[in-house]
C-alpha cells in the first residue's frame, strides 16, 4: 500500500495552533523529522505560547526541526531518520517492511496513479501561522517521483521561500537549511521539483480523481475537491473588510491570489497543461452557508461508481476562529452527481 505521512506544520517551526495540541496531549517533546541529515542555518522564532499549561511565558524561542522551546545554531546537524514528516511511503499491508518514496513535501490528502502508472498527489498550501508562515502559498498539484526531496521546509509550490510572493513579513522568510544542504537534497539541481498544475492560494485541495471519459473528463485529467479557504482575509471584504497589516489589496497581490472565498468547489485540471477550470461550483461562488441557499459548503473527497457516477463528499460548515476548527454536526452531505 501506498501512503503519506504529513508535517506537523506549516513551516518546520512549532506554530501557534500546533502549541496547542501539544498542551493538550502532554507531548512537549515533539518536533518535525527531516528524512536525511540537515545542517541548520541557526534560525529561531519566537513561538506564541499563551493559554497554555506547558510554560508560563508568551512566547518562547524554537528553532527548525527542534521541540518547543530548543533553539537551534548555525552548522547543527539533525540527523534524518527513514519514518519522517513530508514523505510517501509504499509496504505491506500489515505495516511491514516500509520503504520510502520520497519526502520535502508538506501536507497531501489526494493521491492517485494515473493510468500510465505516476504517483499524482494534492498538497495542501502553506497558512500564515506563526512564527513562519507565509502567506500566497499556491495548491501545487505534483507526480512524485522516487528519491526526489521537494524542498521543504525552504521551498513551497517550486519556489524559496525567500521569493517575493510570500510576503509579509521578511524576516521570517529566511532559509533553516544551509546551501549545502539544499545541494545535497537537490542533488545538484537549482530548484525541486516543479509542480504540473497550481491551483489558487488557499483554496485547500483535498481528495482526487482521474477520469473515466464521462461528464467530459479524460482519464488522463484529474478532478479535485477544494475544501476552502480557512484564513479569514480570504473570506472577502464583506466578511472580512480589514486586511492585516502588510497584506496588499487583491488587485496588487501575487498570480493566482483570490481574497473572495477561493475553493468550495471541484476543479478539473489537465496535467500536461497545469490549465484548471471550475467543473462543479455553486453559482454565487460562496459556500452555501455564505451565500442563498443550498450547494456545496467544503468538498473534500471524490470517487466515481461503476455507472460512471461522480460522489462527491462535503465535509459541512466549518468555522475557524482563535480556538481553532469548529465544526456543525450533521451538515456534512454527500452529493451524487449523474449525466442525464
Amino acid at each position: 500500500m501506498y501512503w503519506f505521512l504529513s508535517t506537523q506544520g506549516n513551516s518546520g517551526v512549532i506554530e501557534a495552533h500546533w502549541v496547542r495540541v501539544i498542551d493538550q496531549f502532554n507531548k512537549p517533546q515533539a518536533r518535525e523529522i527531516p528524512g536525511e541529515d540537515v545542517t541548520l542555518t541557526g534560525q529561531n522564532f519566537w513561538v506564541p505560547t499563551s493559554k497554555v499549561s506547558i510554560t508560563e511565558a508568551d512566547s518562547v524561542k524554537t528553532g527548525a526541526y527542534a521541540a518547543l522551546g530548543e533553539t537551534t545554531t548555525a552548522g547543527q546537524v539533525i540527523p534524518g531518520e527513514k519514518i519522517a514528516n513530508g514523505a510517501f511511503y509504499v509496504s505491506d499491508l500489515d505495516g511491514s517492511n516500509i520503504e520510502r518514496i520520497a519526502w520535502g513535501l508538506r501536507s497531501s490528502l489526494g493521491y492517485r496513479f494515473s493510468p500510465d502508472g505516476r504517483l499524482i498527489t494534492t498538497m495542501n498550501s502553506a497558512n500564515p501561522m506563526p512564527p513562519r508562515g507565509l502567506m500566497f502559498d499556491w495548491e501545487p498539484i505534483y507526480e512524485v517521483i522516487e528519491g526526489e526531496w521537494y524542498g521543504w521546509p525552504d521551498f513551497y509550490s517550486g519556489i524559496p521561500i525567500t521569493n517575493e510572493r510570500f510576503g509579509v513579513k521578511k524576516e521570517n522568510r529566511k532559509f533553516v537549511l544551509t546551501p549545502e544542504t539544499h545541494r545535497k537534497l537537490l542533488k545538484g539541481k537549482d530548484k525541486p521539483i516543479q509542480p504540473l498544475a497550481k491551483l489558487s492560494s488557499h483554496a485547500a485541495t483535498q481528495g482526487m480523481v482521474f477520469g473515466q471519459g464521462t461528464m467530459n473528463v479524460p482519464e488522463n485529467e484529474i478532478l479535485v475537491a477544494e475544501f476552502g479557504a480557512i484564513v479569514p482575509v480570504f473570506k472577502g471584504e464583506k466578511f472580512h473588510p480589514n486586511r492585516p497589516p502588510g497584506v496588499p489589496p487583491e488587485s496588487e497581490a501575487s498570480e493566482g491570489v483570490q481574497y473572495n472565498w477561493p475553493g468550495f468547489k471541484v476543479q478539473q485540471v489537465n496535467l500536461s497543461t497545469g490549465e484548471a477550470k471550475d467543473f462543479i461550483y455553486n453559482k454565487s461562488g460562496l459556500p452555501a452557508s455564505a451565500g442563498q441557499g443550498a450547494g456545496l459548503e467544503r468538498p473534500i473527497q471524490l470517487e466515481w461508481d461503476s455507472q460512471g457516477n461522480l460522489y462527491i463528499v462535503d465535509f459541512g460548515v466549518v468555522e475557524f476562529d482563535d480556538t481553532g476548527m469548529n465544526a456543525h454536526p450533521f451538515t456534512g452531505v454527500i452529493w451524487k452527481i449523474s449525466k442525464q
